[in-house]
């Protein structure tokens, strides 16, 4: 069905959105950093193929998943905006404990 009144999206669902974007475009090589205090005395090769069969659900999950999200955020999904929020939610004990971690040294 196709609707006759195309209501405009409202700015601050725009504003929202964009922010999401960049918090996330700024937070992806972070994730794959990691923590500098992080040194592994592993077999070289087991990294490279722990490495390989991490590289697509890696991917999946951090270009496929939020850009799927933010394209439902801005058609308006709630159920996108709670699922946004139930991820940060999730995130913030680790970003902060990582966060304390990097510039607290005990």
């Amino acid at each position: 069905m196709i609707n006759r009144f195309q209501v405009p999206k409202p700015k601050t669902v725009t504003l929202a959105v964009r922010a999401f974007f960049i918090g996330w475009i700024l937070s992806v090589p972070l994730m794959l950093m990691g923590s500098p205090s992080e040194k592994s005395e592993t077999d070289p090769e087991m990294i490279a193929l722990m490495g390989m069969i991490l590289v697509i659900p890696m991917v999946i999950c951090l270009v496929f998943i939020p850009i799927w999200l933010f394209q439902n955020i801005s058609s308006g999904k709630n159920w996108a905006r709670i699922v946004w929020l139930v991820l940060v939610v999730l995130n913030l004990p680790g970003a902060l404990v990582g966060t304390i971690e990097t510039h607290v040294k005990i």
